[in-house]
Formats: structure tokens, sequence, C-alpha cells
């Protein structure tokens, strides 16, 4: 797994059914919807990964220590990450997505726009 400094982009936090509908979403570490807790980069690293394969729209992940966050995307440029001062994101590519990534799927079934 290839690490690289930064961030692809600034989310927000997501919602159910997000992973089918954005492009890009966040959970709090340590669990989704849940209190976070101190990890290690390690950990955090586990857990962006495993919720990003349940993710529909998830081919990479930017994970934060700092800000508690594990933020997904379905598309990223790795040479040009965001740096995000004291955050201290680090990004993976999660794996490769069945779909072009930019192309939006519409909120009904998997008919893409």
């Amino acid at each position: 797994m290839k690490v690289v400094n930064g961030t692809c982009g600034v989310t927000t936090m997501s919602g159910p059914g997000s992973c089918a509908e954005e492009m890009d979403g966040a959970w709090r570490l340590g669990g989704r919807g849940q209190r976070a807790k101190a990890v290690s980069w390690a950990s955090a690293f586990r857990f962006c990964r495993a919720a990003c394969l349940d993710c529909a729209n998830c081919a990479y992940v930017s994970v934060s220590l700092v800000d508690r966050e594990c933020s997904w995307f379905a598309a990223c440029d790795l040479e040009r990450l965001l740096q995000r001062g004291e955050a201290r994101f680090r990004t993976i590519h999660v794996r490769e997505l069945k779909h072009s990534p930019d192309r939006k799927p519409l909120r009904q079934g998997g008919v893409f726009a």
C-alpha cells in the first residue's frame, strides 16, 4: 500500500445512502456515527480501507489522526493532493471502480448521468 501525504479534497460527513449517490464523503474514525477513539495510522487505514470496500463509489481514502476522520473519494489525483496544515492527511488508493469516477450515478438505480 503506497501512502501519500495530503488529501484528495475537502469533504463533509456522509449520511445514509451517500456511498451510492455521492462522489465523496467522510466517516469519523472509530466507526460510522461513533465517537472517535485514539488510533494509530495502521488501525486508521485498516478501518478506512474496510469502510471504503463497503462503499460503492469509494476508490481512495484520505486519513487524518488529528481530525479523526476518514475521507473517501471516487476519484483522486495522487500527484496533486491538498495539504491541509495541522490535519496532516495521508491518502491511499484502495481499488479501481467498475464505473468511470467522472460519471455521477443518478439517485435511482444503477444508471449513470
